[in-house]
């Protein structure tokens, strides 16, 4: 979930998800049109996500299973963009969305400032 906090000791808001720093602005304003943004794209389903192909009539290879992003829907397929660049049509009925490992410790704000110290 999205939220903005504010650090009012250094004057700025920070763009929060689930508890990890996006970004931070002296304007409010700002994060919420950031936040706003990844809301909207966050509900346009599998556009933009990486998916798995789970057909069992593809080949094995080595217990790899072929990934990609989800471009478009044609039908009952998902148009999708392969890592070496190539466009392939999958079921959406053989399609899961691989989900990225949540991170297991806080993870430190990139904040340029700070490398600049």
């Amino acid at each position: 979930m999205l939220t903005i906090e504010g650090d009012e000791n250094d004057g700025y808001y920070m763009l929060v998800d689930d508890g990890i720093g996006m970004c931070k602005s002296k304007s409010r304003n700002v994060l919420v049109r950031v936040r706003d943004a990844l809301n909207a794209i966050r509900g346009t389903g599998l556009f933009g996500l990486t998916v798995e192909n789970t057909d069992g009539a593809i080949p094995n290879r080595g217990g790899v299973r072929p990934r990609g992003v989800a471009l478009a829907l044609s039908g009952p397929s998902v148009v999708v963009r392969k890592p070496d660049g190539k466009l392939d049509m999958w079921s959406i009925t053989d399609c899961r969305i691989v989900e990225p490992e949540r991170p297991d410790k806080p993870t430190k704000f990139n904040d340029p400032e700070d490398e600049r110290r």
